[in-house]
């Protein structure tokens, strides 16, 4: 998912929030004020690769591996505490 960067006119907060290219941001969540920009003052940043990771298939099967042992170890954990 793209990071974009917002400005607020009321506070002059900048922040960076995460989300799909339909989305957007109504109000700054500092101050609650309406006055709010996407601000194109640094590049967003996009990426689906880490860097010597191998293909996004990969990252992802890796990631599930690791899920699942995860829940693996929490449900031993809850059967311990029974």
């Amino acid at each position: 998912m793209p990071r974009y960067e917002y400005e607020c006119d009321y506070c002059k907060e900048v922040i960076q929030i995460f989300h799909s290219m339909d989305e957007g941001v109504d109000s700054c969540p500092d101050c609650g004020s309406e006055a709010i920009k996407k601000s194109f003052k640094t590049p967003i940043a996009f990426s689906t690769k880490k860097e010597g990771a191998g293909k996004t298939g990969d990252i992802v099967n890796d990631f599930i591996k690791q899920a699942k042992e995860e829940l693996k170890d929490e449900k031993r954990e809850i059967e311990r505490n029974r």
